[in-house]
């Protein structure tokens, strides 16, 4: 994945799926914009991630587009690599960074992190499972 921080790990020690099978606890959660929820409320995100720890994290509009082609434009049917954010604009790179440096520097070394970015920033999905969980299907 487009995950590849370390360091400051979201822990909590053993879990009780001892790393392979199928998650026990799952948490979805609509983030309406993973940047600003980090900018905001960084220290009470994380907060809730080391007290719940869950198995699988799934975030909803995470509003960051995905990387495509230079200068494409939402519907134009140019194929875009889901898994990388666009970086083209000061603000999209500034937003990354922030990303980069509090949520994946955070959950890097537990979690295998699996973006589903869209065409547009307004909407796009993240889903985080602990590792090395190996879940039967997903």
């Amino acid at each position: 994945g487009a995950a590849t921080a370390a360091g400051g790990a979201i822990g909590g020690g053993s879990s009780s799926t001892a790393g392979v099978g199928d998650p026990e606890t799952i948490i979805s959660w609509n983030v309406n914009g993973l940047p600003p929820q980090l900018k905001n409320a960084w220290s009470e995100f994380r907060s809730f991630l080391e007290k719940e720890h869950p198995d699988v994290l799934c975030l909803q509009e995470v509003r960051m587009a995905a990387a495509g082609p230079r200068g494409c434009k939402r519907g134009d049917g140019q194929r875009r690599r889901r898994g990388e954010p666009k970086c083209d604009t000061p603000q999209e790179r500034s937003d990354w960074q922030l990303v980069q440096s509090t949520f994946l520097a955070a959950v890097g070394s537990d979690y295998s992190v699996y973006w589903s970015l869209a065409d547009w920033k307004y909407a796009g999905t993240a889903m985080l499972v602990r590792k090395p969980l190996k879940p039967s299907r997903i």
